[in-house]
């Protein structure tokens, strides 16, 4: 009996040092639980971007696109949240709203003081495919200490509302495997994961966070690779997309049930409804206890400008209304007086074809703001924050819009 016993003991204190060891050696390697080429795994946030995808230029190594200065402290600051329209992948840095209000900012500074004032950091807090949650608790990790002067909330409800809603996980996107959600719990956000036990081993245990990705245990479709083509890497994702959608109950995309007036919406929706006001509201909250100002740009898909796809789409089931995300929301932070930039109504106001701002010219299937889109919610979000009073004077005359 001795003897089995000391074999035993000796067998698991091998397991143990093993174990001990792979650890070490994975932290040491530096390995992180990666399931998108692109993106790089935060234990809290879900993802970041990747500071090794070639594809962008200024990519931090915190994983976010931006020029912060090293000296935060001596400089004034504007915090940006938002997904990929913040981003801005499909245009230079120096083209993106972030890169453009860095340096029409300084230069309002620099005249305004003669030159003797404090320049500004414009900090992108935003990653592709990211929500409200994700940018919520963004805020609260790095958005606020040094204190900023302002925060500009990018919202895109066309995808945002199934990117915030866990009922809807894997109806519109395949990140949801390690993107944090909050549910409301009696009335209150309680943040959480789709699987809470593991988020918490995964993001504590490197051995655990391979095992899970070895294995693809709970992965939606297999894992894409650099090398992939568009075309295989984009049939994977809609597989999944439209499997997942049909489980909890949608009869067609879940992107498309942001369109869906509220008399029509099936009982998930309202929920996400609820839950993406929840979180707009305790942003405001939170900001408001330090005295930051919060302002908002809301931003159309630009497909529903065009009355055709609209139409198109009213077959599918339910009544769809082209404005009805958009205007959900604006409502909503409207409610909350949060200054409400509508890019919808602007380009309606303009005359222009909703295409130009959103379309690059080496891409005219690309859904995102091209140089001039970029330039445009620019010149609206300098405008309105000098509405608020963060700061005054008409923008560079030198910066000329780029062509439409």
């Amino acid at each position: 009996m001795r003897r089995i016993i000391q074999i035993s003991v000796l067998v698991a204190s091998s397991i143990v040092l093993t174990l001990g060891a792979t650890e070490l050696f994975l932290r040491f390697a530096g390995y992180e639980p990666n399931t998108n080429p692109r993106l790089r795994f935060a234990p809290t946030l879900g993802w970041t971007l990747d500071p090794k995808w070639e594809r962008f230029d200024h990519i931090r190594p915190d994983g976010f696109r931006h020029t912060a200065s090293s000296d935060p402290g001596s400089r004034r600051r504007l915090i940006i949240l938002g997904d990929s329209f913040v981003v801005g992948g499909q245009v230079p840095f120096r083209e993106t709203f972030a890169g453009l209000l860095t340096t029409w900012l300084d230069g309002e500074t620099a005249e305004t003081s003669g030159g003797t004032g404090d320049m500004w950091d414009v900090v992108s807090l935003a990653a592709s495919g990211w929500g409200t949650g994700q940018q919520l608790i963004a805020l609260r990790e790095r958005g606020l200490e040094p204190r900023p002067d302002a925060v500009v909330l990018v919202v895109f409800p066309f995808n945002d509302l199934c990117n915030n809603n866990i009922e809807q996980a894997f109806t519109c996107s395949i990140l949801d495997f390690h993107r944090p959600y909050f549910v409301l719990d009696q009335g209150t956000l309680r943040e959480t994961s789709l699987y809470p036990t593991r988020a918490s081993l995964r993001r504590h245990w490197r051995l655990f966070a391979l095992a899970e990705v070895g294995l693809r245990w709970g992965f939606p479709a297999p894992r894409e690779t650099r090398d992939m083509k568009k075309e295989e890497r984009s049939r994977l994702r809609q597989e999944v997309l439209r499997e997942r959608s049909r489980r909890v109950g949608l009869e067609f995309d879940s992107n498309l049930h942001s369109l869906v007036p509220k008399p029509d919406q099936p009982q998930i929706i309202r929920a996400g409804w609820k839950i993406t006001e929840q979180l707009m509201a305790e942003m405001k909250r939170t900001l408001d206890e330090f005295d930051i100002p919060l302002i908002s740009v809301v931003v159309p898909y630009v497909d529903t400008f065009d009355v055709d796809w609209v139409d198109g789409h009213k077959r599918k089931g339910r009544p769809l209304m082209a404005e009805h995300a958009t205007a959900t929301v604006e409502s909503i932070l409207g409610n909350l007086e949060v200054p409400v930039i509508s890019v919808r109504q602007r380009i309606s106001a303009s005359g222009m074809n909703p295409k130009v701002f959103f379309h690059p010219n080496e891409n005219k299937n690309d859904r995102h703001f091209g140089s001039f889109g970029h330039w445009s919610v620019a010149t609206w979000i300098l405008e309105q924050l000098r509405a608020i009073g963060v700061t005054e004077r008409m923008a560079p005359k030198s910066e000329i819009a780029p062509a439409a």
